[in-house]
């Protein structure tokens, strides 16, 4: 075997602790038994675009729960399907069954609002977590959190070969985290150029490229540079349902925007503790051209993310004159009391991968699976090509959209069934 473990019982270190990495720790914990598998997550719990941040405002209203990433998620394909289900057999997914809106935007006040079915939006969806979106996550990743191996607030920021074999983790103060026989990276970052952006450290994945002799992982590290994504900046407020009904009396419960130079979403959601809560995701031009802008109280900007002061106050401002535009349509925009909670900036910086050109597309997917069979290093996630989860299409069915939800699922999957099959085949070293 290679670094502490043996063929009966692997370490395993998944990083990144959302809907692919949660599932795929899950997946190898059911069918590999005995192995240790750890999960390294940078933020303060499961999630990732499937995060709920709570608050509890000095209001006497209770826990107020954000879904300030993906309101839901769509399923078109089997595998992901049969997921789904086992998922609302827990009792943590049930059926999305609010009210969407699309609002051609005009002018300040001026647009055209009209119902839509929520699995007729840009990005349609017919699911979503229940009583929030981490509930899945937090789900799939409880085990884990039970065994203590589940890490929060944890920044890989090297990947070392061990002496001894292996590949041994280090968080970004340098202390060690442990020598594993396998390395499954669930995010893109890792390996692109964003992560020095935003860290000022080189990416973990193209750090070790540089150790390695492995040509199949620096393949896989170039064309990683190459995935483009469309960010999104997130806006989140929340307001006394008491002071503010015309909020609680809005007609949807997700807002697609069109039109509009900085918003393209809004959500909404009432709490228990008497709380209506908005989000405003703005457009990935805004997002863009706010980059610096991180959002002070995101897992990013509490491990070291650069920022630039005054750069969130802006955007936030002009995230709230989106939002005002927006309510205005539904005639609800200037009467709105003072905040409860907020209001708060979140930046999505990888928020949709972009699918690669076909022939890109293709080397990826070998290169990914050259890797996983010469190294031990794993790459999965939203953002790898459809090829890498044909697996799980062959039953028939719609295809899953790089980027989605559901696309991270099934990377999770297949990685899981290559990382099985790999154990049962042959312990040799990696």
């Amino acid at each position: 075997g290679v670094g502490e473990g043996t063929m009966a019982s692997p370490r395993i270190a998944v990083l990144g602790g959302g809907i692919t990495g949660t599932l795929l720790a899950s997946s190898l914990r059911n069918a590999l038994g005995t192995a240790e598998v750890h999960i390294f997550e940078m933020g303060r719990g499961f999630g990732g675009r499937m995060s709920t941040r709570r608050a509890c405002p000095d209001q006497g209203l209770g826990v107020i729960a954000v879904n300030h990433g993906a309101p839901g998620f769509g399923a078109s394909t089997p595998a992901f399907k049969a997921i789904v289900d086992d998922l609302c057999q827990a009792g943590v997914v049930a059926q999305f069954t609010g009210n969407a809106h699309r609002v051609e935007y005009s002018a300040p006040g001026s647009g055209r609002a009209t119902p839509v079915c929520a699995e007729d939006l840009g990005r349609p969806f017919g699911w979503c977590g229940t009583p929030s979106m981490s509930a899945i996550c937090d789900h799939l990743g409880q085990p884990f959190r039970e065994a203590k191996t589940a890490h929060f607030s944890t920044m890989i920021a090297k990947i070392g070969i061990a002496s001894g074999g292996g590949y041994e983790l280090h968080d970004r103060d340098g202390r060690s985290l442990g020598i594993f026989d396998r390395v499954c990276a669930t995010s893109h970052t890792l390996g692109h150029s964003r992560f020095q952006q935003i860290f000022n450290l080189p990416p973990p994945l193209a750090r070790l490229a540089d150790e390695s002799v492995s040509p199949s992982l620096r393949k896989v590290v170039d064309l990683i540079e190459q995935v483009q994504s469309d960010p999104v900046s997130a806006l989140m407020v929340a307001y006394p349902c008491a002071q503010a009904p015309m909020l609680a009396g809005l007609p949807f419960d997700v807002c697609e925007v069109a039109g509009h130079p900085i918003l393209s979403k809004v959500s909404r959601s009432s709490s228990d503790g008497g709380h209506v809560t908005l989000i405003a995701h703005s457009t990935p031009g805004f997002a863009q051209a706010n980059l610096k802008a991180q959002g002070r109280t995101s897992a990013a900007a509490r491990m070291g993310a650069r920022d630039v002061c005054g750069l969130e106050e802006q955007a936030l401002g002009a995230l709230e004159e989106g939002l005002m535009d927006v309510l205005g349509v539904f005639g609800c925009a200037r009467a709105l009391p003072r905040p409860s909670w907020g209001p708060f900036l979140h930046r999505w910086g990888s928020a949709f991968p972009l699918e690669l050109p076909s022939r890109e597309a293709g080397e990826l997917a070998t290169a990914i699976s050259r890797l996983a069979s010469e190294t031990g290093i794993t790459v999965c996630g939203d953002f790898v090509p459809r090829q890498s989860v044909q697996h799980a299409h062959a039953t028939g069915g719609g295809g899953s959209q790089v980027g989605s939800v559901e696309h991270a699922a099934l990377s999770a999957l297949a990685a899981s069934e290559s990382i099985v099959a790999d154990y049962f085949r042959s312990p040799r070293s990696r």
